[in-house]
């Protein structure tokens, strides 16, 4: 089994062989509140964020030094381990758990015997591992619904676009214009969170039906051919919806953006941190 610290493999680059792993997941922070003539206590744990908080990650790494080496090799690699880790913050990885990051501040203690030596490494580190970044890429031309998994944790999404959007997470609603976002009451929830989108806002809100007066010369007619004549001739041809009264619930802007929206114009770019306890 290996650990490596901020990309270094401890056993194999010092010739220490781990001995033993302890993770203590984080504790709650609770807070509650006494009342007089009340049963019990008030819990006002989430009252803040509206979810729970957690303190720190205690890990703990027990390693020895072969034996072999001889005791005074032995102690000079439990220096430059001090030197290299203690007091400083670390991204752990192990052999054992693909993919999850622990960043942490690390504390040293050692041990030394007749034939060999160990060392203890104690993280205190985030509440949360790192899966590292996800990046979701939607087309939200015309409107459209998306949802994003998220991990344990409440994430900040960073959202790029490169036009005028319309963006909406449960009650909240965001126009952005072109660039890279990071807004500070945009969160995403643990498990499911259902985005709306709309990358033509002010395009896509009315319904053919709507405009019955101007469209009554094209009722009988297939979309392919009523989109070769005027004033639809520059979008593209429409093929297999059948005839106006078939699309009449669609939105405009779901219709007039069909096959000309593959760019990246509209597309919504999504990136955040998966974090699991």
């Amino acid at each position: 089994m290996e650990v490596w610290v901020d990309g270094t493999p401890l056993c194999e680059a010092y010739g220490l062989v781990l001995a033993e792993w302890s993770d203590e997941p984080p504790e709650v922070r609770e807070s509650r509140v006494e009342i007089m003539g009340r049963d019990g206590t008030l819990d006002l744990t989430e009252a803040v964020t509206g979810w729970p908080t957690y303190g720190d990650r205690k890990v703990t790494v027990t390693l020895f030094v072969d034996g072999q080496a001889g005791w005074e090799a032995s102690v000079r690699v439990l220096a430059r381990l001090r030197s290299l880790l203690h007091g400083r913050r670390h991204e752990v990885v192990t052999s054992w758990e693909p993919g999850a990051t622990y960043r942490g501040r690390a504390s040293v203690s050692q041990s030394v015997y007749d034939a060999t030596a160990s060392i203890e490494i104690t993280l205190a580190c985030e509440p949360f591992r790192s899966f590292g970044t996800r990046v979701f890429t939607a087309n939200a031309a015309g409107g459209i619904e998306v949802i994003l998994p998220c991990g344990d944790a409440h994430v900040q999404p960073v959202v790029e676009v490169s036009r005028r959007c319309v963006l909406d997470i449960g009650d909240r609603e965001w126009t952005l214009g072109p660039g890279s976002w990071t807004l500070d009451d945009m969160w995403l929830s643990p498990g499911d969170n259902r985005v709306a989108i709309d990358t033509t806002p002010g395009m896509g809100d009315d319904a053919w039906q709507g405009f019955a007066d101007s469209w009554d010369a094209h009722l009988g007619m297939w979309c392919a051919m009523a989109t070769a004549s005027s004033p639809l001739q520059e979008f593209p041809a429409w093929q297999g919806m059948g005839t106006w009264w078939d699309v009449e619930d669609r939105k405009w802007g779901s219709l007039a953006f069909p096959l000309d929206t593959s760019g990246g114009d509209y597309n919504v770019y999504f990136e955040y941190e998966w974090k699991e306890l």
